[in-house]
């Protein structure tokens, strides 16, 4: 009984709460033909993102597969799609932006540069690779074939027409590049590939800053960090477990986490350094690239803190990008090879110029 008489009291009370006038009637219908145009915005924007990160990623990659030991790949430059890609309520959407009503494995992009550039086109649609048809089953032995070393023979569909095609292929870094759908400013490596926010796909402004973005976590991979870290972790564990035996508190994982922050300021430093290298071995002119660090600390003030945190501050790392940038300059003006010093950036002791307005 009471707890009717409290379920009669809070009926009245957000009745008295409720719209006191009414809207206008949304037709179903209409409401689910705007959500697939929403759908195809959503995915069109991607798409374009997408290609933005591979257009830079790609060429970082193909020029630094001597960097990469034996994590490389080989590269044509091409970029398919097939709607059994995409979530089942973005199929239609797919079908609408490539004009792929037949389901069909389709080209959606070209990386300027590479060994497809002016062989195939996106819009082709691919009909046979290397003697294998395409269907959905065989999608996955195409996705194969294109990573691998040698000529690639295409038969694709074109404007209506049939034709030929071979591509070759350029041995690069075998790191992903996935863009992640988050407005957060990030990006990030985990050792096997390099992940990219919409958020910092939309606060880079030009070639080079994702360029520098890209390559600083091309970096942290093909230097080991992450590996590192994690066994910096697992030795600050074992630590944490010898206090914990001694004092019978647990410390262990106090231990793993101060562990894997040790030399956290010096791996980002020096993935900023080896960075600037990558991107200019990738074809991207990185001079005047420390500017990326003003509008980033514009963008997050915390940073511009001179002790920094896991992190050199951003004004620590505004002058070590300008000083690499300088001493890439001059290996170029001596016609010496572009390899970075095994060392760490030293410190800056000259203030450099004001390039806030250039």
């Amino acid at each position: 009984m009471v707890q009717l008489r409290v379920l009669v009291l809070l009926g009245l009370i957000l009745a008295g709460c409720a719209p006191r006038t009414a809207g206008p009637t949304v037709d179903s219908d209409l409401a689910a033909e705007e959500a697939d145009r929403m759908r195809e915005a959503a995915l069109y924007e991607r798409l374009i993102q997408q290609r933005e990160l591979l257009d830079i990623g790609v060429p970082i990659m193909m020029g630094n597969a001597e960097f990469c030991g034996d994590r490389t790949r080989y590269y044509t430059g091409i970029e398919i799609m097939h709607p059994g890609d995409v979530a089942p309520e973005y199929r239609g959407a797919l079908r609408r932006l490539t004009d792929n009503s037949d389901d069909r494995l389709i080209v959606t992009h070209i990386v300027p540069g590479s060994p497809a550039d002016g062989i195939l086109r996106s819009g082709d649609f691919i009909e046979v690779l290397d003697s294998i048809k395409a269907t959905s089953d065989s999608i996955p032995r195409l996705r194969a074939k294109l990573i691998q070393s040698g000529i690639r023979r295409f038969e694709v569909s074109r404007n209506g027409q049939r034709t030929s095609a071979e591509v070759s292929s350029v041995k690069g870094c075998d790191f992903a590049l996935n863009l992640i759908g988050d407005d957060r400013v990030n990006a990030f490596a985990d050792g096997d590939g390099i992940f990219v926010t919409t958020g910092m796909m939309r606060f880079a402004q030009s070639d080079q800053e994702l360029a520098l973005v890209v390559a600083h976590e091309l970096a942290h991979n093909t230097m080991g960090h992450i590996d590192a870290k994690q066994g910096n972790a697992v030795a600050g564990a074992v630590v944490g477990g010898i206090f914990t035996a001694l004092t019978g508190i647990n410390f262990i994982d106090l231990g793993m986490q101060l562990g894997a922050g040790a030399y956290s300021q010096e791996f980002e430093a020096e993935a900023d350094y080896v960075g600037v290298y990558l991107a200019e071995r990738g074809g991207f002119d990185m001079s005047g690239a420390e500017l990326f660090w003003r509008r980033m600390a514009a963008n997050n003030p915390a940073s511009i803190h001179l002790e920094g945190t896991t992190h050199p501050s951003a004004a620590a790392r505004f002058l070590a990008i300008r000083t690499a940038s300088e001493e890439i300059a001059e290996k170029r003006k001596a016609n010496l090879p572009l390899i970075p010093e095994a060392r760490q950036v030293g410190p800056v002791t000259q203030p450099p110029e004001d390039l806030t307005h250039k």
